[in-house]
């Protein structure tokens, strides 16, 4: 939607906004049946480690003014943009059943049973992680700026700009668990006695928001053409400005992905590894029912006091809380001749 109308005859006014929704995914089929894979063989079903969608809702209002009085010309205005997000990433939610070969797929005897779980509940708890994640971002911006011919050969151009992109809030139910730092005399010490923490309910900050972004810009030009017309003078222009850079999603969204690690597989074989290391049935060394609902095999490999879990894969993603935005300083010269 816009607007602009004539407020008076030097004051122009001129209002838009804009709401757009868009969604990216690609689903794992039947996302109940885990991976099969015999002998290095992936059976019929979806190979997908896991599925993925994002939905963003942006809601962006600008509004700006311009006054034309003598030999200047002023802008001034600002912007508010509100961005919603909504998404998952479900790494091997559904599991994947690894058999040595295609004889112990026919007789129900695998060989591992691979799962993502919920890092922060390990080793006591063997559960699986929540990947929906929803996040609110806020931002808003004000500029002015003043044209000036200063004579008929020359123009002045300054201006500011105040942009603050805030920082990305978790609003849902599930909270991210992120990495905060120990104590110590330099990064690595405090890296190595980093924890896990993950906040309770309530909107969560990701980072402390920037709110430095204030830029100041400049910029003259020259007609060298009007001194007198046909000399071939060029027309020399100049500037220089600070421009920020909003944060884009990927530098912060692998951080729901914490509270999840994916172990290389769970032992099925019982066959000199006992029965602590199994979750086979008593009957033929059979698994538990490898197609049951994954609370249910999870159930099995906890009353089994399962073996040690590794928590490698996938990596964690430390945001340092006083990120700031980035940002450039851009200068140019130039020069324009006419040539008839």
């Amino acid at each position: 939607l816009g607007y602009s109308g004539q407020v008076t005859s030097g004051v122009t006014h001129e209002l838009r906004a804009g709401l757009n929704r868009s969604t990216i995914r690609w689903d794992r089929p039947h996302p109940e049946i885990p991976t099969l894979e015999a002998g290095g063989v992936v059976l019929p079903g979806s190979p997908l480690e896991y599925g993925f969608r994002d939905t963003t809702g942006n809601l962006e209002v600008n509004d700006n003014w311009l006054w034309v009085r003598g030999s200047h010309l002023f802008k001034a205005g600002g912007g508010l943009q509100v961005r919603h997000e909504n998404g998952l990433l479900s790494i091997a939610q559904a599991g994947e059943v690894i058999f040595d070969n295609f004889g112990d797929f026919k007789a129900d005897s695998p060989l591992q049973y691979r799962i993502a779980l919920d890092r922060t509940a390990l080793p006591g708890t063997l559960k699986i992680p929540d990947p929906e994640r929803s996040y609110r971002d806020t931002q808003y911006s004000f500029f002015a700026e003043d044209i000036r011919r200063v004579s008929r050969r020359v123009t002045i151009d300054t201006g500011v700009r105040y942009e603050n992109f805030g920082a990305p809030v978790n609003i849902g139910q599930v909270k991210d668990t992120l990495v905060q730092l120990g104590s110590g005399a330099d990064f690595p010490s405090r890296l190595a006695s980093a924890r896990l923490v993950t906040p309770g309910a309530g909107d969560q900050e990701e980072w402390n928001a920037d709110n430095t972004g204030l830029a100041g810009r400049f910029g003259v030009a020259w007609d060298g053409d009007s001194i007198r017309p046909g000399l071939g003078l060029p027309v020399i222009r100049a500037a220089y400005g600070i421009f920020y850079d909003r944060p884009f999603g990927n530098l912060w969204l692998n951080v729901r992905n914490n509270s999840v690690v994916v172990p290389p597989g769970i032992d099925c074989d019982t066959n000199g590894l006992g029965p602590s290391h199994s979750i086979c049935g008593p009957v033929s060394g059979r698994f538990v029912n490898y197609l049951a609902p994954v609370q249910v095999v999870l159930a099995a490999v906890q009353s089994g006091n399962a073996q040690a879990i590794p928590g490698t894969f996938p990596s964690m993603t430390l945001i340092d809380r006083n990120l700031r935005n980035g940002y450039a300083q851009d200068y140019f010269v130039s020069a324009q001749r006419r040539i008839e």
